[in-house]
């Protein structure tokens, strides 16, 4: 090997992250299950952990330290907040609120129906989104634009939904992603430009041979 190939196989290296640029930072206890950070305070991130109940976490100080600050009777297959901190979780025929930062939550029932992704509306803390699917296996969209306090369900196409995405700078436009299975789990991507009202599919091409969406 030439001086010049050492020479760049080197610097290649010495590009790569070192894994000691990771460390754990606990809590100590179940698994963590979903992360999301405080819109209003750049320094708080919350965390859940465990199942039914689920715990949640809370970190002051941008994850260097860890508490535990409430429980709730469930499964949280999601974790989100809202632009006026208000927390929601997203689970099995359930969605779960708290207003107290986890310490306390209401839980609002949506049966028949799995909620594994959850997306706030930028700049309205009353709007938020969620999709998942309905037990006869449709991609199913959820809203509220009342804080939480009561949800649309409607259903999308045939189907399993597994992520939601909000246009920061053009919040009407939602994207919900996830896969139909007929012998494989092939990806699917929706989008709206009118808050959920009508879609579109406007999967990628080539995406047929790809894993679903998540």
């Amino acid at each position: 090997m030439s001086s010049f190939r050492v020479t760049i196989a080197l610097l290649v290296l010495a590009a790569i992250p070192a894994s000691a640029d990771w460390q754990s930072i606990g809590p100590s206890g179940g698994p963590i299950g979903y992360v999301a950070s405080s819109r209003t305070q750049p320094q708080v991130v919350y965390a859940t952990s465990g199942y039914n109940p689920f715990e949640l976490l809370r970190s002051d100080d941008q994850g260097d330290n860890w508490n535990r600050v409430g429980s709730c009777s469930g499964y949280a297959y999601c974790l989100e907040t809202s632009a006026s901190d208000v927390l929601f979780a997203g689970g099995y025929a359930a969605i779960y609120r708290s207003t107290d930062g986890g310490h306390t939550w209401t839980t609002k029932s949506l049966p028949n129906t799995y909620i594994y992704a959850m997306a706030v509306h930028p700049t309205d803390p009353s709007t938020v989104y969620g999709s998942g699917y309905t037990s006869t296996g449709s991609i199913a969209f959820l809203k509220t634009t009342d804080g939480g306090e009561s949800w649309s369900v409607s259903t999308i196409a045939a189907g399993y939904g597994r992520c939601i995405a909000v246009s920061e700078s053009s919040p009407s436009t939602i994207f919900v992603g996830g896969y139909v299975y007929s012998g494989s789990s092939t990806p699917l991507l929706y989008r709206s430009t009118n808050g959920g009202g009508n879609w579109s599919l406007v999967t990628p091409p080539g995406a047929s041979s790809d894993y679903y969406m998540h």
